[in-house]
């Protein structure tokens, strides 16, 4: 998350709106590190920028994101984000649709940055930037971690650390 904020605050956006699940650990864990990146760049985020949607992770997220979206890109220029970060991959399609409806250019107009770098993120238009949490590395990791497990002749623990990657594509860029 901070990878995020951190690429975001470097290509120039000021104003970052967050969209998130309404209920789930992890969302809570990206909002506070949203909001402390502002709030430690004196840039705390309005409340309007903190958008939540009820399905986070089903395929009900892109018309319940692309709802959510549609209310904050809509209004002035002025108070609208540069950039949204979306807590996944499919949040992040509902706000292109949004700015699709309201023909605002991404990322021209407006970066976007999702979660979780699912086959969605190489197939939109355009390809979504996002953090990939390399699902495979960690099942790889897992399956290594209970093999070592069931070894008895290698009491000695291990430690496995897999770090996320911020994949940038073509939904991000430098504020216009």
């Amino acid at each position: 998350m901070l990878r995020v904020m951190r690429q975001l605050w470097a290509d120039g956006h000021r104003s970052i709106a967050f969209l998130r699940g309404a209920v789930g650990h992890s969302y809570d864990i990206k909002e506070e590190r949203w909001r402390s990146f502002l709030e430690d760049k004196s840039c705390p985020p309005p409340p309007g920028h903190l958008l939540s949607i009820a399905q986070g992770n089903t395929e009900e997220a892109i018309p319940l994101a692309r709802e959510a979206c549609l209310a904050l890109l809509g209004g002035p220029a002025a108070e609208r984000p540069s950039a949204i970060f979306a807590c996944n991959d499919l949040m992040a399609l509902g706000v292109m649709a949004a700015a699709n409806t309201l023909g605002l250019r991404i990322p021209q107009e407006l970066s976007l940055i999702g979660h979780d770098n699912t086959v969605l993120a190489l197939t939109s238009s355009p390809p979504l930037s996002s953090v990939d949490l390399k699902m495979r590395s960690l099942g790889n990791a897992a399956v290594d971690l209970l093999l070592h497990a069931m070894n008895p002749a290698d009491p000695e623990p291990r430690r496995i650390l897999i770090e996320p990657e911020l994949v940038i594509r073509g939904s991000s860029g430098p504020r216009a």
